[in-house]
């Protein structure tokens, strides 16, 4: 067998679900430290501890790069929006859309506003599993807390059973939340990394979003800026 991790299969679900999913993450970014399996485990069962509807399955809130490369089995989807958080570029990323040269940044939910995204169902007979697979894509670096957001409504205006989301965590050293929309533009037009370019990253979710005819100003705005041309390039 093949044991070797391809970057652009990192994040899929064939990849999530191995036993040796730690050994190939390492040999494939050495010198970045993740989060083990036991602290994976152990984060994964506070949040099922703080569950507030024990029992019913559990709704998942996808707003960027889940939206559209998921590796969960859901039994079923749905467009939802949530109040009191917001889409923001704010965590620096120097390994999968970004280097430690030319770092570029991952999405993450910081507080105020709403957001409006998907929420995917996942059954309460698959949950060991299916929650075993989301832990390892969002929490291998520890930039994300695991939340329980009761506060959202689906697309008919109907509230949404409690669904856990990842927001950031502003303690942890990679947030960059106070960043400039300049220079968030900046580094989402130039930065790449792993899992490619961090203006791949952004069009990927704008799509995403607009094949759901989710609107999103601040994405439509970035997609705008990143496309402008660079002052005085057009005449380099």
């Amino acid at each position: 067998m093949n044991t070797s991790a391809q970057p652009a299969s990192l994040l899929s679900r064939e990849m999530l679900v191995r036993d040796d999913f730690h050994a190939l993450l390492a040999a494939a970014v050495p010198g970045i430290e993740f989060l083990s399996q036991h602290e994976l485990d152990s984060s994964l069962q506070v949040t099922l501890d703080e569950r507030p509807e024990a029992g019913a399955g559990i709704w998942v809130f996808a707003y960027g790069s889940l939206i559209w490369n998921c590796p969960l089995n859901a039994a079923s989807r749905c467009i939802v929006t949530v109040s009191g958080w917001q889409r923001a570029f704010c965590i620096e990323d120097t390994i999968g859309r970004g280097s430690r040269e030319q770092p570029g940044l991952t999405m993450a939910l910081d507080l105020g506003g709403q957001c409006s995204g998907v929420a995917f169902f996942v059954d309460e007979r698959d949950i060991a599993q299916e929650m075993k697979i989301l832990w390892r894509r969002e929490m291998l670096l520890g930039t994300y807390r695991a939340v329980w957001l009761d506060a959202a409504h689906d697309a008919h205006g109907a509230r949404m059973a409690p669904m856990v989301a990842f927001v950031v965590d502003r303690a942890n050293s990679r947030y960059a939340g106070g960043l400039a929309e300049g220079d968030i533009v900046s580094r989402l037009r130039t930065a790449s990394g792993l899992l490619g370019s961090n203006a791949d990253y952004l069009q990927r979710t704008h799509a995403g979003l607009a094949e759901l005819d989710v609107p999103d100003p601040y994405i439509d705005r970035l997609v705008r800026e990143v496309a402008h041309p660079i002052s005085g390039a057009a005449a380099a």
